[in-house]
C-alpha cells in the first residue's frame, strides 16, 4: 500500500473472540480497523485522456454541503466526484474494488464516505489523492453492511450491519473508528437486514429502518435503541426523514413497494400513505424544507409529492430506464438521477428541464422501461392518494 496512506486506528478489537447468541447460534468476528484516504481535484480528464462513465448501474448520489460537488457511486466498484456548475469530471476512484452501494460527503466537506455490501468501507480526504484504506472489514459469515451515514456534525459514522436474520446498528467516531459503546454489549434488535440509517435533525438521535418492517430509534450519545415506530407488514428498503419530524419510508417487494409510509417521529405512529399504483419506488428523499417527497421508480419516473396535500403534483421521465437512486442539492435547485443505463440526469427544477449527463448511456435491456414518455418539461399532476 502507498505510504503515504495513514493509519488513524487501529483498535476496538474483538480478536476473533466467540459471541454466543441466545439462538446457540456461534458466530465468529473480525477486527476494526480504520485508515484515512485521500483524494483532491484534478485534471486528470484532460491530461490522460480519460472519458469518466459508469460501466455499471448508479447505485448513489449525494451533493456536498455547499452543493459545488457530486458524488456517484456505482455496482462497477466506482466513485466519480463532479462538479455541479458544469457538470465536469474532477476524479475518480476504486474504493473497494467490488459493487459500491452508498457515498456521502461529510457534513465538513473534508471527507467522503463509501460503503459496499460485501466490501466494507472507506474514508477519502478532499485533500489529496491517496490508496484506500479499510475501514470496516468487508463480509464475514454473511455479515454486511448496507447502509451508512454521517452524523449532522461529521464527527460520528452510523451504520447498520446484518448477521443472518439478525442486525443492529452503530455509531463510531468518524476519526477514530472507536464505537461509542462496546461492540458486545449492543442488543441485535432487527430481525432483519437494518436497509437503512438516517440521523435526527438535532443530531441527539439517530433511526433505522430494516427488513422486518420496523423503525426503530436510538440515541447518538450511546448507541443504546430507545423504541420502536409502529411496524408495517412488508420489508422496509429506503427511508428519509424530514426536517418538519416525519420519517418516509417504503418496501421491496409486493403493494407495499408502491406505497409511501409516513410516520409521526414524536409519537412513532403511522400517520399517513401516498399510494402510487403504476410503479415500484427504488429511491425517496424529502426536499430540503421538507413540503415535498420526490421518489425514483422502477418504471423510469420521477415523482413529487405534496406531503400535506397527499398529491402528486409533478411528474416527468428520466430517460435512464429504471430510476436506480436520486438526490436533491441543499438549495433545492438540482435533482440528480442515477440510472440503470449507466448514466446520471442532473435537471434543474426550477427550469423544469434536464440540463446535462453525466457519463455514457449504455443500451438498455429489452425489458427496461421505453423511452416513449420522455418529454421536454415536467408534467403537472393533481392526483390524490389516501
Amino acid at each position: 500500500m502507498n505510504e503515504r496512506v495513514r493509519t488513524v486506528v487501529d483498535t476496538a478489537r474483538w480478536n476473533g473472540s466467540l459471541l454466543l447468541l441466545v439462538t446457540v447460534q456461534v458466530l465468529i468476528f473480525a477486527g476494526v480497523k480504520l485508515q484515512l484516504c485521500a483524494m483532491e481535484p484534478s485534471n486528470e480528464i484532460e491530461r490522460d485522456g480519460v472519458n469518466p462513465r459508469h460501466s455499471s448501474l448508479v447505485l448513489s448520489l449525494d451533493f456536498s454541503r455547499n452543493g459545488k460537488y457530486l458524488a456517484t457511486a456505482s455496482y462497477d466498484g466506482q466513485v466519480i466526484i463532479w462538479d455541479t456548475a458544469t457538470g465536469a469530471y474532477i476524479r475518480s476512484f476504486f474504493p473497494n474494488g467490488s459493487g459500491t452501494d452508498i457515498v456521502r460527503f461529510c457534513p465538513t466537506g473534508k471527507e467522503v464516505l463509501v460503503a459496499g455490501s460485501a466490501s466494507g468501507m472507506t474514508v477519502w480526504d478532499m485533500k489529496a489523492v491517496k490508496e484506500p484504506g479499510i475501514y470496516y472489514e468487508p463480509r464475514i459469515f454473511d455479515y454486511w453492511t448496507y447502509c451508512a451515514e454521517y452524523d449532522n456534525s461529521g464527527n460520528r459514522i452510523i451504520f447498520g450491519r446484518t448477521l443472518g436474520f439478525r442486525a443492529k446498528a452503530f455509531v463510531i467516531d468518524s476519526r477514530t473508528g472507536e464505537p461509542l459503546r462496546p461492540l458486545t454489549r449492543l442488543p441485535w434488535e432487527h430481525h432483519g437486514a437494518v436497509a437503512d440509517v438516517a440521523c435526527g435533525p438535532d443530531g441527539k438521535k439517530f433511526y433505522s429502518a430494516s427488513h422486518d418492517g420496523t423503525i426503530r430509534e436510538w440515541r447518538m450519545t450511546d448507541g443504546q435503541t430507545t423504541r420502536q415506530f409502529e411496524k408495517i407488514d412488508g420489508q422496509l428498503r429506503r427511508m428519509a426523514l424530514s426536517p418538519k419530524g416525519e420519517i418516509a419510508a417504503f418496501c421491496k417487494e409486493g403493494e407495499e413497494s408502491r406505497t409511501i409510509f409516513i410516520w409521526d417521529v414524536e409519537s412513532g405512529k403511522l400517520k399517513k400513505k401516498l399510494v402510487q399504483p403504476d410503479a415500484k419506488i427504488f429511491d425517496l428523499i424529502y426536499s430540503p424544507n421538507g413540503r415535498f417527497i420526490i421518489t425514483g421508480n422502477r418504471d423510469g419516473h420521477v415523482i413529487i409529492w405534496d406531503v400535506e396535500a397527499g398529491k402528486q403534483i409533478r411528474s416527468f421521465y428520466a430517460n435512464v430506464g429504471e430510476v436506480c437512486c436520486i438526490a436533491i442539492s441543499p438549495d433545492a435547485r438540482l435533482l440528480a438521477i442515477g440510472g440503470q443505463d449507466h448514466t446520471v440526469r442532473v435537471w434543474d427544477l426550477k427550469a423544469e428541464k434536464e440540463i446535462y449527463m453525466l457519463g455514457t448511456a449504455a443500451p438498455l435491456p429489452p425489458d427496461a422501461p421505453g423511452r416513449d414518455d420522455a418529454k421536454d418539461g415536467i408534467k403537472q399532476q393533481g392526483r390524490e392518494s389516501n
